[in-house]
């Protein structure tokens, strides 16, 4: 029986489709990288450890984590400082219980979590008028930079012998009979495929639009121009996540489904006024831009192409989660291999 597992192409616009690459490499498959850098992309910060990674059904298991401290010892210029995030969407005495027994837990031991009363947690944002009577605080929590992840990850993915190829434009699918055989570069090149991965909603939806059935978008993202020392953490707040940037833009989110008819602009100033009543100081900073995305975490073979598996993540879900459904999902691949030979 031969031990050889299926080539594996990566179509490729973020750092989800870059973390996905090397997960599928660390489980042993061959892996050809096709990387469609988009021009019109959001650079955002992507958490490390979540927003809530307690609420998470299932943990990374001892190796991923030796796995996963690996990589992240290749991406240090990577790592931005630690700003510490204020949750204060607590739902319920048992999610403070939950959370409380994840700092005790194995996996997380070096976590300085702490679980603060309302006349504590205003020193650290006393400008945010909340009403939360109770938050959960993370001064450990660390952020990445999106930009110099992927650039760093690129040059990984490069010495762990993965074929990277830069792209311009979307390639050119070619199939039939529910496979897709190959893909055809603007310039000529074609590349056969044995098994695919689209790594984005967008992009799936670009490249084959009968092969996603989720919804498109799922949050909104607008950015505001502030000031330096504006929002001094990363806070979580009445479903809102607040993202402070170095320069002194703030990236604000809202994850809710939103339909296909929904207009912009609207969405935009739903989120505005949304944020206001948290920081009515807010209201003197209009966005400057707003987008829609698709950050799902989910990993799963089409239903339409047999050969088509499509990959997501959210990036305010934690780079480590993502990093545990890739590599599972990449394991459940590896082993129908077997099976099938």
């Amino acid at each position: 029986m031969s031990s050889l597992l299926t080539s594996q192409t990566v179509v490729a616009e973020d750092w989800v489709g870059l973390l996905t690459a090397y997960c599928l490499q660390q489980a042993g498959h061959p892996v050809t990288l096709l990387w469609i850098p988009n021009p019109k992309k959001i650079v955002k910060t992507i958490l490390l450890d979540g927003l809530a990674p307690w609420q998470e059904a299932s943990v990374p298991d001892t190796k991923e984590a030796r796995q996963f401290e690996f990589l992240l010892s290749q991406l240090e210029d990577a790592v931005s400082e630690k700003k510490g995030l204020l949750n204060l969407d607590i739902a319920s005495a048992a999610e403070l219980e939950s959370a409380e027994q994840w700092v005790m837990s194995d996996v997380s031991q070096e976590s300085d979590l702490q679980v603060m009363d309302e006349k504590v947690w205003v020193n650290l944002e006393p400008r945010l008028m909340s009403g939360a009577k109770m938050a959960i605080w993370r001064p450990d929590a660390i952020e990445l930079s999106q930009e110099a992840f992927e650039q760093t990850m690129l040059d990984v993915l490069s010495q762990q012998e993965v074929e990277v190829f830069l792209l311009e434009t979307l390639p050119e699918v070619r199939g039939e009979n529910q496979r897709v055989h190959s893909l055809k570069s603007s310039c000529g090149k074609d590349w056969p495929i044995d098994s695919l991965m689209l790594t984005s909603a967008p992009l799936a939806q670009a490249l084959l639009p009968a092969v996603l059935s989720r919804p498109m978008a799922n949050s909104l993202v607008s950015f505001f121009k502030v000031y330096p020392g504006f929002l001094k953490h990363l806070v979580q707040v009445n479903g809102l996540l607040l993202m402070p940037q170095k320069d002194g833009h703030l990236s604000v989110r809202s994850k809710q489904p939103f339909e296909s008819n929904v207009d912009l602009a609207d969405a935009e100033n739903q989120l505005w006024e949304a944020l206001q009543e948290v920081y009515p100081e807010m209201g003197m900073f209009e966005p400057l831009e707003s987008v829609f995305l698709s950050d799902d975490h989910f990993a799963e073979v089409s239903t339409t192409f047999e050969n088509v598996s499509i990959v997501s993540a959210d990036y305010a879900a934690g780079m480590l989660q993502a990093f545990h459904q890739i590599m599972q999902f990449s394991k459940q691949l590896s082993e129908r291999d077997y099976s099938l030979q």
